[in-house]
């Protein structure tokens, strides 16, 4: 039965890649090549973090092993959403938008106020 949760979790995992390497294949700007790509990530080594956490438990692994695994899960899930916004944020500054309009531009308020300080 264990072996059956931690083989789910991996492939739930290895999908959530699978499907972050398609969407920075098929879409078509930084913006949403961005944000399948840190879905993606973020979830598929949540799912990973789970299985490789019921692995160590099952095995009886030490305390030391187990935190290490929590905390290379957890830096990865709390980093890739901070690190996506400022790869945003600099990808908008720098002028690469979309062809299309954005239907919600937060960043447009606040860059045109550092335009007008900056001058």
């Amino acid at each position: 039965m264990i072996r059956v949760l931690v083989d789910l979790f991996l492939l739930i995992g290895a999908v959530f890649a699978l499907a972050g390497t398609v969407g920075i294949i098929r879409m078509p700007d930084i913006f949403t090549r961005l944000q399948a790509s840190t879905c993606a990530a973020t979830l598929g080594t949540f799912g990973i973090t789970v299985a490789a956490l019921i692995f160590a438990f099952s095995r009886g692994m030490s305390g030391g092993t187990i935190i290490k695994i929590l905390l290379a899960g957890l830096v990865v899930i709390l980093t890739n959403p901070i690190s996506n916004h400022a790869m945003l944020l600099g990808a908008y500054k720098k002028g690469d938008l979309p062809e299309t309009k954005l239907e919600c531009d937060d960043y447009e308020k606040e860059h045109k106020t550092e335009e007008v300080t900056k001058a």
